[in-house]
């Protein structure tokens, strides 16, 4: 039976936040660090792709426990602001959260998510797994940035790709996989370039420059295996 994304997150979200942590059995944490590695070399190409950080505010979509929201205002962020569908996500969060009143975490859907105050960037990192209507999506983060989008994608035709596929198929919920091609026809569609794009491990990290017309991107180098 199939599920909306807000139950799985709000059910698996202490499992999924354990990876970061590090807060779990010996033998998960080997598989983590063997088969998860480009999770945190995602988190490196955010914040590599994010400075100057210094002064600017983000918008993190998909923020999950909060992860890259406060480490964009430990690197002085003048705002930073997760959202996300999980209530249970955001508690964890929001327990991280210590007098940082640049950081702001809101309950919301990013389609409904509307500001006063623009942000310079947007990250979806971990986002587009989930996300049926990715035109849309992409549409609303350009419209909310004033100068670039941040993104990641899991790669498409990978070994891993099946098996998370059937995993999540179980448990209810739909994952999506992307080509370089695809990614950068779903840029294209969206009126802007890929100014790069990137495979770090099993993943395709990308991003997108507002002041960048439409043209071919350059091939970047890969990040870990």
């Amino acid at each position: 039976m199939k599920i909306h994304p807000k139950e799985y997150w709000d059910k698996h979200s202490a499992a999924f936040d354990s990876i970061y942590t590090g807060r779990r059995n010996p033998i998960s944490k080997a598989l983590d660090r063997l088969l998860r590695k480009d999770m945190f070399q995602r988190l490196d190409f955010a914040m590599g792709e994010s400075e100057p950080i210094r002064g600017k505010a983000f918008l993190d979509a998909g923020c999950g426990s909060g992860l890259y929201t406060l480490e964009l205002a430990r690197k002085g962020a003048s705002r930073a602001v997760g959202i996300d569908i999980s209530s249970r996500m955001l508690d964890l969060a929001r327990e991280r959260l210590r007098d940082q009143p640049n950081v702001e975490f809101l309950e919301v859907d990013l389609l409904d998510h509307n500001t006063e105050v623009p942000y310079d960037v947007c990250l979806a990192m971990g986002f587009f797994d989930y996300t049926e209507n990715a035109p849309a999506y992409l549409q609303r983060l350009l419209v909310l940035a004033r100068e670039k989008v941040i993104l990641s994608f899991p790669r498409k035709g990978t070994l891993r790709s099946f098996v998370r596929r059937l995993r999540l198929r179980v448990l209810g919920i739909n994952v999506y996989f992307y080509s370089k091609p695809g990614i950068e026809r779903l840029a294209r569609d969206s009126g802007f370039a890929l100014a790069r794009i990137v495979k770090v491990g099993q993943l395709y990290c990308a991003t997108i420059e507002k002041r960048a017309a439409v043209r071919s991107s350059p091939a970047s180098p890969s990040i870990g295996p």
